[in-house]
C-alpha cells in the first residue's frame, strides 16, 4: 500500500463519518509539509503525515507459476508498519455558548474514534492492511503569530501493511547434458 492510497482512506474515512461522530461540519483534511504556503484555516482542520516506515523481519521470497503467462513469477513480499502523524487546528471564536465550541483536540479525538472503527479497518481490508495502534493524544502548547497561546495537539495512527514485488522469470527454453571428465 503507498502513501497516497493510505493517506486518502484515511482521509475519505474521516470525513465521510465525522458529522455521525460528532465533528462540526466543514471539517477538512490535508497532507502537512505542502510544498507551498497554505496560510491560517478558517475552520476546524486536521493535517496529516507520514512520520516513518518500519520493515519487520526477511522478505518473503517465493516463486509463483503464473498460468497466463505460463512462467513463473519471483514474489516478493515485506511486511510493514507505516506511522502517520495527525494534528489538527481549529480556531476558537468567542461564542455565547462556550460549551458548544469544538477545540482542536476535540477535532482530533473525533478523528482518533473514526480511525479506530470497523469502518477503517473495512476500508484498509481490501489492502490488506489494518491498524496496530493509535496512540494517546498529546498536546504541545506554543505562542502563535499573534502572540497569543495556542494547543498543537497530535496522535500517531500506526497502520500495517505489505510491500509486494512481482518480476517475471524467463522460462529455459533449452537444455543439453554433457558428460565431461573429471
Amino acid at each position: 500500500m503507498r502513501d497516497v492510497e493510505m493517506f486518502e482512506v484515511m482521509r475519505a474515512t474521516i470525513l465521510g463519518r465525522a458529522v455521525a461522530y460528532g465533528l462540526p461540519p466543514g471539517v477538512q483534511m490535508v497532507r502537512s509539509m505542502q510544498p507551498t504556503q497554505q496560510g491560517i484555516p478558517d475552520g476546524p482542520f486536521i493535517f496529516g503525515f507520514r512520520i516513518a516506515d518500519k520493515r519487520h523481519g526477511s522478505p518473503r521470497i517465493a516463486q509463483v507459476w503464473n498460468e497466463t503467462a505460463g512462467e513463473f513469477d519471483r514474489v516478493q513480499v515485506q511486511q510493514m508498519e507505516t506511522t502517520w502523524q495527525l494534528n489538527a487546528k481549529a480556531p476558537l471564536v468567542p461564542a455565547i455558548n462556550m460549551a458548544a465550541v469544538v477545540t482542536a483536540a476535540d477535532v482530533l479525538n473525533y478523528a482518533a474514534d473514526i480511525l479506530s472503527s470497523d469502518e477503517f479497518r473495512a476500508a484498509l481490508a481490501p489492502f490488506n492492511a489494518g491498524v496496530l495502534r493509535i496512540t494517546g493524544l498529546r498536546n504541545a502548547p506554543y505562542l502563535d503569530d499573534r502572540d497569543q497561546f495556542a494547543d498543537n495537539p497530535s496522535f500517531d495512527v500506526i497502520i500495517t501493511h505489505q510491500v509486494r514485488h512481482v518480476e517475471s522469470l524467463p522460462h529455459v527454453s533449452a537444455s543439453s547434458a554433457n558428460v565431461h571428465r573429471v
